[in-house]
């Protein structure tokens, strides 16, 4: 018995060196006689390689990750039929595709090989936006696998997938660095659109103030947001990007009544000098505000590393007068104790939370915890991304009073709009 469970272990073992255990799919290993094969038979095989990148496992989990990967494999698969198919080790989740001559088009292009990929890699991650904050999450490259005679073959086939996966090092940075080059222009010309949403008392459509949203203009690699702003985090632009966000913001917001801005940062722009400079103060007052009319939005999405030099440049904006709120408050890192701690003047109820809140019980649940907390700390829920008249009435029954979204008020680009949709 010792002997066969000692057997099937050892076959175990080897399968799972030649077969990946998520898709099924041999290794290079496992295909090296066919690759062989089909090299001396045509004399040069197109080397594709294909991974996603290990930060969007972190970003979404391991299990939408590997139904992510899984899909991406099998659209592969169904659509390059002349390739073999393995991976560069089980597990490794990295792709590598020998692919034959095409028979039915015998001058396809590896860089359309390329364009197949990516359509594929595209579609498979339409549905999941939010990825678009941690861009770019895959690399493709390819490389030729030429037959030496004079050359081991197992040395061939690693040359070339070593060359594919450094072309597609190559091809990301340089990627990387036509963004870099695009921000720098973007912000050097202030190529940014200033838009406004009212942020509305719910029992009388009252307007309390405008959220600030700065968006990159005609930008082909920045069209939207959230990945704009992901992208700066990653470069040594955020503090220079936030400056002329907040500077926009400020600039094209008209003083009527008393109407509260409030503008986003990063965690990271807090250590900025210039959020606490002179010239910030002037540009206010040369609108006719006060820092009590101006509420930092700090998002709770990024972790705060060193909290109490955190916390301390946060006393020292409210020492000035400025507001505080939380953005995408229960989404993030921060404890309810850290939250407490800060003190801040509004916790804005992230939309993913607000979203069909009104068929989800444990979403129903999260804000009956939150609001009582709110209250305890004196400060003030507001709801964000109401789209939806029913999510609407759950948030005011749960004792919502503020909220912003679609449904109230769109965002629009200045003069400042008063117009909200009674629902």
């Amino acid at each position: 018995m010792d002997k066969i469970d000692k057997g099937y272990i050892d076959w175990l073992r080897y399968r799972t060196v030649l077969y990946d255990p998520l898709t099924g799919i041999p290794t290079v290993e496992a295909r090296m006689d066919e690759i062989r094969r089909v090299l001396r038979d045509n004399g040069r095989i197109l080397v594709l390689y294909f991974s996603f990148l290990e930060k969007l496992e972190k970003f979404i989990g391991r299990e939408n990750f590997d139904s992510l990967f899984i899909k991406a494999i099998a659209s592969i698969k169904s659509s390059i039929e002349n390739g073999i198919l393995c991976l560069l080790g089980s597990g490794s989740g990295e792709v590598i595709l020998f692919v034959e001559p095409d028979t039915k088009n015998s001058n396809r292009s590896a860089e359309s090989y390329k364009e197949e990929i990516e359509r594929i890699v595209t579609e498979t991650l339409k549905n999941s936006s939010v990825i678009s904050a941690i861009e770019p999450v895959y690399r493709i490259g390819t490389s030729y696998l030429i037959f030496d005679p004079m050359i081991k073959f197992e040395r061939q086939v690693h040359n070339a997938i070593i060359m594919s996966i450094s072309d597609a090092i190559q091809r990301e940075e340089s990627i990387r660095k036509k963004k870099v080059e695009e921000m720098e222009w973007i912000i050097a010309n202030n190529m940014l659109v200033t838009y406004y949403q009212s942020i509305v008392n719910l029992e009388d459509y009252s307007i309390i103030g405008f959220e600030a949203l700065n968006r990159a203009k005609d930008s082909a690699y920045f069209p939207n947001a959230e990945y704009f702003f992901a992208f700066a985090l990653e470069t040594d632009l955020l503090f220079d990007l936030e400056r002329l966000c907040r500077l926009n913001a400020v600039r094209n917001f008209e003083k009527l009544d008393d109407y509260r801005l409030f503008i986003n940062f990063a965690p990271k722009s807090i250590y900025d000098p210039e959020l606490f400079s002179e010239n910030f103060l002037e540009e206010i007052e040369n609108k006719g505000l006060s820092p009590e009319n101006v509420v930092f939005e700090i998002t709770e999405r990024l972790s705060v590393i060193d909290f109490p030099s955190f916390k301390e440049a946060i006393d020292r904006l409210r020492g000035m007068g400025f507001g505080i709120a939380i953005d995408d408050m229960g989404t993030g890192f921060s404890t309810l104790q850290s939250v407490a701690e800060i003190s801040p003047d509004f916790l804005k109820y992230d939309m993913a939370l607000v979203r069909n809140i009104h068929k989800d019980h444990i979403k129903q649940a999260i804000l009956e915890t939150l609001v009582p907390f709110a209250e305890k700390i004196n400060a003030t829920i507001i709801a964000e991304g109401i789209e939806n008249p029913d999510d609407l009435k759950t948030l005011k029954s749960l004792g919502v009073r503020y909220g912003q979204g679609f449904l109230l008020a769109h965002p629009k680009p200045p003069p400042l709009s008063l117009e909200i949709n009674r629902v």
